[in-house]
Order: structure tokens, then sequence, then C-alpha cells
């Protein structure tokens, strides 16, 4: 019973139901469903014939209540005005409706020889409660029609004549709330061709590129966002280790070699296909260069067996490849040797905003380049840097800085080792008379010392514009260096400070932080307990959380403040004593119902760790949020309400919420995304 085919389909296409997956989006009601029942039963039949692609000798029950649903919420869809992708169309609904008549018609005369019985049963309910239910039996007078009723329609014998009664009686009550059908008077092509383009615009890349995959005309429209964005990796198969895994090192060194030569050889065809169409480059906006193939042939040794030759196509189609990009507004390198080429070609790009060097090598030319100021221009555009790096050259992470004199945001992190910004960068890069966003992983007590000294060098020239800065450290920070970090910031707009991984935590360092940073709307402050703990996790702070609390009055307008102060979850709270006014709870209500019927929760006793923000908010009279942090775990989240004559409400908010609205992404990177916001110019670049 196809819902949009003729009474001579094909009962079940089985064939080739193994490899060509049906996928999102679905067009048709249930079309998920069907293509499941066909899977797992196609697969069924295959294991048991043991060779080849076997089909199953006839339809599964399952799969003919599926074709009976979406029959019948196909005919109910048109009258509810809500149906599937196929869209409410005029002949649709003529030839539904048309074998919904003849179904009907057919189920009628077969009424005619059913008898039905009616039997009242009890079920009992608890202990003393019991109710009646009525249940209806039907018996066929004559068993052929039946039998040709399920041959002809494709019905299921499973759910029988009782099955299909309930389904009919769903159609006939829709029919009867909404006698007329809903046709869909405008489709998607009749809108004009500027508001599609509005769609497009809004659409993810995914999204466009199953939108354009409709028609010619929508293909027109979406290639401008289709192929937005691109990505080019010379690297091993997907999956080639997991299928080699149990060969012997010789065995897949042999594997390798001629794995790797034909992968290049894909890799530059590829490169030459984009290069052959300029309509294509002409729209490309983020493009992600990766060269893993390398790396994974050092560390099988293999290295040694290719000379320069080998990847000097490679090198030169990531040159052409970003000269070729004109409107390129986001650029992301993973393990690809920056030379002196690749420098040059992003320097020539005029509307790159977006740059990530992801632990990408620079080639000893381009350093010698770069420190001297020689042949590599400035790259002026460019707003947004993440320089993220796994060598042992720690210096090499900081070089490119200089090419971009208008940062406005920049991450650096490195996840092996401390980062130490070196003299000869702070002395050249003014990158501070712009800079709004900084985000530095893993920093020791030398490298603090030295970003002040680099920030004050920057202040003593221009204004800083600073405004959100985090940095982490892998060991306790002391409080010397992060005062002269604090007092370098006094003359910085900074609105938002996360300092992961401080040793002391002293009264002071919260003194410091209000006198010198009283624009400050957002504080988050990570102890490490010990040298054993490198992490954001739950630590015991020198004094009593309440202690702290009056350090916050001398704060003018925090909104925010996290800290990883350690609550133990299982912890009993005073908070329960408030119920003793009212009485004890009775011995016959000592069981769970009791407990909950007095008014006493669980929540009372284990879930009240927010009640540690009410010193807090009692001291700092803008503050309208506290959290407990652990890692990427929000333990604790209350929001302050602030209520007339300086009082104020702690709302807890529950798991749920928490993770479902982010509430800690506007005061803190999130473990992912490893940067603060991007700054985007408004402007248009064309494409």
């Amino acid at each position: 019973m196809f819902s949009d085919v003729s009474d001579d389909e094909p009962d079940f296409q089985y064939r080739n139901v193994l490899v060509n997956r049906t996928s999102w989006p679905y067009l048709q009601l249930h079309e998920e469903d069907e293509f499941n029942v066909k899977f797992l039963e196609a697969r069924r039949a295959n294991e048991q014939k043991g060779e080849g692609l076997a089909e199953p000798a006839k339809q599964s029950d399952y799969y003919r209540d599926i074709k009976l649903m979406r029959f019948c919420d196909s005919i109910k869809g048109f009258h509810k005005g809500k149906l599937d992708l196929t869209g409410r169309h005029l002949p649709r609904y003529i030839s539904l409706f048309k074998r919904w008549n003849a179904f009907l018609f057919d189920f009628i005369n077969l009424s005619l020889t059913v008898e039905s019985h009616q039997t009242e049963r009890e079920v009992k309910l608890g202990h003393s409660r019991t109710r009646k239910f009525i249940e209806i039996e039907y018996t066929m007078k004559d068993g052929t029609m039946w039998d040709d009723f399920v041959k002809k329609w494709h019905v299921s014998r499973s759910s029988g004549y009782q099955g299909l009664v309930g389904s009919i009686q769903d159609v006939l009550d829709q029919l009867s709330r909404n006698p007329l059908p809903k046709i869909q008077s405008i489709c998607l092509l009749d809108l004009p061709t500027e508001i599609l383009d509005i769609i497009f615009k809004f659409a993810t890349i995914q999204q466009a590129r199953l939108l354009s995959s409709v028609c010619h005309k929508l293909r027109e429209i979406g290639k401008l966002y289709i192929f937005i964005t691109r990505t080019l990796s010379f690297d091993f198969p997907f999956g080639f280790f997991g299928e080699t895994r149990n060969k012997g090192p010789e065995e897949l060194i042999k594997i390798m070699i001629p794995t790797i030569e034909a992968c290049r050889i894909n890799f530059i065809n590829q490169s030459n296909f984009l290069l052959s169409r300029p309509d294509l480059m002409g729209v490309v906006g983020s493009l992600c260069l990766g060269n893993r193939a390398t790396e994974t042939l050092v560390s099988y040794g293999l290295d040694a067996i290719f000379d320069d030759t080998f990847y000097e196509p490679v090198f030169k189609a990531f040159v052409d490849v970003i000269l070729n990009c004109k409107n390129l507004r986001t650029l992301s390198l993973n393990k690809v040797d920056v030379s002196v080429e690749i420098l040059q070609a992003i320097s020539a790009l005029p509307h790159l905003t977006v740059l990530d060097y992801g632990c990408c090598t620079v080639t000893t030319q381009a350093i010698e380049s770069i420190v001297s100021g020689g042949i590599i221009g400035p790259s002026s555009s460019v707003w947004n840097l993440m320089l993220l790096d796994t060598s042992d050259n720690l210096a090499s992470v900081w070089l490119p800085v200089p090419l971009y004199p208008n940062l406005r945001t920049l991450s650096v992190l490195n996840h092996r080792e401390t980062l130490e910004p070196p003299g000869s960068i702070s002395q050249r890069s003014k990158v501070f008379a712009s800079l709004e966003n900084l985000f530095i992983g893993h920093i020791d007590d030398e490298g603090v010392t030295e970003l002040a000294r680099w920030i004050e060098l920057n202040s003593a020239e221009a204004p800083l514009k600073l405004t959100h800065l985090k940095i982490t450290a892998t060991f306790g920070l002391d409080d010397g260096p992060m005062f002269a970090l604090i007092d370098a910031l006094e003359t910085a707009p900074l609105e938002v400070l996360v300092i992961d991984g401080i040793k002391e935590g002293s009264f002071e360092l919260f003194n410091r932080i209000a006198a010198k940073c009283p624009q400050l709307l957002g504080l988050t402050v990570i102890r490490r307990e010990n040298i054993l703990q490198k992490e954001a996790k739950l630590a015991t702070w020198p004094h009593a959380s309440f202690e702290y609390a009056p350090h916050f009055s001398a704060f003018q307008r925090l909104e925010h403040f996290s800290w990883n102060f350690r609550v133990m979850y299982l912890d009993p709270s005073p908070a329960g004593i408030l119920y003793f006014e009212d009485g004890f709870i009775s011995e016959d209500e000592a069981d769970m119902s009791g407990f909950s019927s007095a008014g006493l929760e669980d929540s009372d006793y284990f879930l009240d760790s927010h009640y540690i923000a009410y010193p807090f908010a009692a001291h700092c009279q803008t503050l309208k949020s506290f959290a407990i942090v652990s890692g990427n775990m929000t333990e604790t989240f209350c929001v302050i309400k602030r209520r007339e004559n300086r009082q104020f409400e702690l709302v807890p908010l529950d798991i749920n919420k928490r993770y479902s609205t982010g509430v800690l992404d506007k005061w803190d990177t999130s473990i992912l995304q490893l940067h603060w916001p991007y700054v985007l110019p408004n402007r248009n670049f064309g494409v």
C-alpha cells in the first residue's frame, strides 16, 4: 500500500539496499523506518543465504505496517495542512484519495462479513483500585475475502482486522474535523530569486548542498554557497590503518609506499581541477589545507625514501590554491610546512580575516625572512589568528604574530609545554594596539612576566584595547607574576578575565583585580591545589568560601564569578534544620511517600551548594550569576535575581538547562573552541 504509486508497483525492492542507503532529508513519511526494515531483513536474508545478495521471499508484516501508516498519515496530512517534503499538491491528493476510496470500498464490503463481540475485563490497579475495559473481538465469516483483501492491499496479517479498524477510524475522524484538504498554494520555486538567495545565506553548508540538489534553478543560486568551503588534504585514505592493523611491519611498508604515491597523484589531480575552475575558486570563502602524510611517513621511518621532488608538487599546489582563492576569508593550515611562498601567498589575500596555523612548522628560510623583515609583507586584513603547536621549538609558535599588525583576536596554544612570548617578538610586535581578545594556553611564571612586559611596552605607545583575556597554566602561577600582569592591564578596558591555574588563592589577588580592572564584568579563577593537579578540577582553597566574599565589594560592575571551590556533593548542609520549625516527620510518614509529602526533598540536604553564592551576592551588588566549575563541567550554576531594598533570590539551574543554554559561553572559551569569538568586519567581500 504505497501512498503515491499505482497498484502494479513491485512488492519490495530489496536489491542493493545494503549499499544504496536512504539518507536524510526523507521526502515521505516513515521513509527512514521503511529503509531500516529493508536493511535489517535484507541483511538477515543475506546471512542465511551465505553468498551474494539475497532477497526475502515476501514482504514482512513490519514493512506492511509502515506502508499502511504512510498511506493513512498522508491522507490525514493533507487535511491537517502538515505533510512531508514531497508537498501537498493537488495531483498527489487526487491520486491518494482515489486509492483511499477504493481501499475504503473494499474494507466496507469486508466488514459485512465480520461479526464483533464485546467482553468486559477488569484490571487491578494497585492494592485497592480496579478499572474495567471493554474489549472487542472480531470473527471472520468468510476467510477467503480476508485473504483476498490482504493480497490486494498488502496489509499486515499480524495487525489483523482490528488494527485496520483503528487506522481507518483515525483517518475518518480527521476528515470529519477538517473536511477540505489544504492544498499547497505556494511552492519554494514560486519565491523570488532574492528570497531564495537569503534562504541559502542562512543555511548551513550541508543544508545548502541538499537544497541545491533539488533542481537546476536552485543549483545556480546555491553555487555561491555550496562551494564556499573547501578542504584539500594530503593524507592516507580514511580507515587505511584500520584495514592493515594485522599486517607485519615489512608487509605494511610495502603497502604504504604505493598507497601514498597514489594519494599524492589524487591530491594533485584535485588541486588541478580546482585551479582549472576559476568560477569555483572565486566563491571559496573558507579553505582548509592539510598534510598529515609527511608526519605519518616520519613516524614509520619512511621519510628518507622520498626526497624533495616528491613533496614539491604538493607544496606548489598549496601555494597555487591559496593565491587563486581571491575572496578567501578563512584559512586553516594543518601540519603544513610554512614556507616563504606560503606566507607571501597569504599576505596577498585582500579579504582574509581568520587564519589558523594548526601544528605547522615554519621553515628555516621563512624564519630568517620574518626575523629580518625581508620579502614577506604584512597582512593587514587578518583580524583573527590561532597558533596551535605541539613541537619542541616553542619560540617558533610566536613567529607569525608580527606579520599581522591589525589583530583583534589571538590564540596561542601548546598542549605539551609551557609557552613564553620571546623578547624579540614583544619588542617588534605592537599587537596590543589593536588586540581585543587574547588566549594563551599553558604559560608559566616567566611567561606571565614577559607577557606583562610586552603589554607595558605597547601601552606606552598606544592605548590598550584588550577586553577579553584568558591564560592557562599547567602548574600554579605565583602571585608575584600575576600581580605584575594585573598592574600592566590597568589601562586596558578589560571586561572578561579567566585565570586557569593560580597557586596561592590569596585575598590580595582579588583585591588587586578589583582595583586595577574596574570595568570587569566576568571573572573566572581556577586554583591548582598541588603540583599533581594540572587541570581545572575542583580544589581546596586556603580559606573558607565566605571569607572571600567581602573582597568582592570593591568590584563596580562585576556580573559573573566562577571558581573551582570544592564542595562535596554528599556533604549535607544545615538547610534541613529549617523544617524543624514545622515539626518532625511522623513514623507513619517515614517512607518515601511521607518524605516527599512532608515537603522535605533530597535537594534540601545535598543539592544546595548554590547557597555558597549568598555572601558574594550580598557583598557585590552587581553580581548576576555564580558558578562552580570543574574542567568542562559546570558543577553549580545559579542566577541571582535582584529585588527592591537590596534583597535577592538565588535560582539554581538544573544540569540540562545549564548545558542546553550555554550559560558560561559568554564568560569563558569552550574546551572545543579554544578561542574567544572572532571579530569579523562588516563588509561585502564581493562573493
